[in-house]
């Protein structure tokens, strides 16, 4: 068994109104066996619980060290800090009438998937393999979950069709960067999700403006707040999934996690 998996056995163990305590004694003992030690905290609100973490074995200075916690951490914060700038203006009824500014929003939100799904291909794989060779148990399964948090935005994404990803992205470019994008260039690179996979195109421009040119001529405003009430409306596992990143305890909990990895408390 697994030390993670003896973890969990532990937290259910101990979350039991009637506990066995010779069980709970004999999976601690389990757990130090196999390298791992259990950390009694406090949370936000005074509650007892327990981090599991081991002994590192890094080899890192003091400063790469709280330069890799903080990269592992960013994984979480950054689309948190997006989704906590817009999220009022785009959810909020008070902004019901304001059908620009949500398209607005929505284009600049749905645009940001890409940055972290950009991430999952090149960054967090590599983070995990630095994280256990390391001995960081917490930030290698945090890397994990970011890959499930991964996959529910490749599912949210991949219910709009190749030329309305490019579509949306191209008029939160304008919207950001007015030229950066270069629309004029003689080829134009686009992302977007198939099949649940990060894809990457170069086209012509000719190419890459047949694409998106109906969805700007057929009225593109209302295309946009169509493309939006399929992202705010339909259901999905997104917007239950931040808000467990955004619940406070257990941001908590995610930052002792990582700094425990490395020798410190938060």
């Amino acid at each position: 068994m697994k030390l993670e998996e003896m973890y969990m056995e532990f937290l259910e163990e101990i979350s039991k109104a009637e506990k066995n305590n010779d069980k709970i004694e004999s999976i601690v003992k389990n757990i130090q066996d196999n390298g791992g030690v259990l950390v009694d905290m406090k949370d936000i609100d005074g509650e007892e619980y327990f981090i599991l973490t081991t002994p590192s074995k890094s080899k890192m200075t003091e400063n790469e060290k709280m330069r890799f916690a903080a990269e592992v951490i960013t994984l979480y914060t950054d689309h948190l800090t997006m989704a906590n700038n817009w999220g009022f203006y785009l959810l909020s009824e008070e902004f019901e009438k304001e059908i620009n500014l949500k398209n607005n929003i929505f284009t600049i939100w749905f645009s940001s998937f890409f940055d972290l799904l950009y991430e999952e291909k090149n960054i967090v794989n590599k983070y995990k393999a630095i994280a256990e060779d390391n001995g960081y148990i917490n930030m290698a399964t945090m890397t994990d979950r970011i890959l499930e948090f991964c996959e529910i935005i490749k599912e949210v994404v991949s219910k709009y069709k190749r030329a309305e990803q490019v579509f949306i992205q191209d008029f939160r470019n304008s919207l950001v960067h007015s030229r950066l994008n270069r629309p004029h260039n003689e080829n134009i690179a686009i992302k977007y999700v198939e099949k649940s996979q990060l894809k990457n195109e170069k086209l012509s421009y000719n190419e890459y403006h047949d694409i998106i040119r109906d969805l700007y001529e057929s009225g593109f405003q209302n295309n946009l707040s169509r493309l939006r009430e399929i992202f705010t409306h339909e259901k999905s596992l997104y917007f239950p999934a931040l808000n467990k990143l955004k619940d406070p305890k257990y941001k908590d909990h995610l930052f002792q996690c990582v700094y425990l990895d490395i020798g410190h408390r938060y």
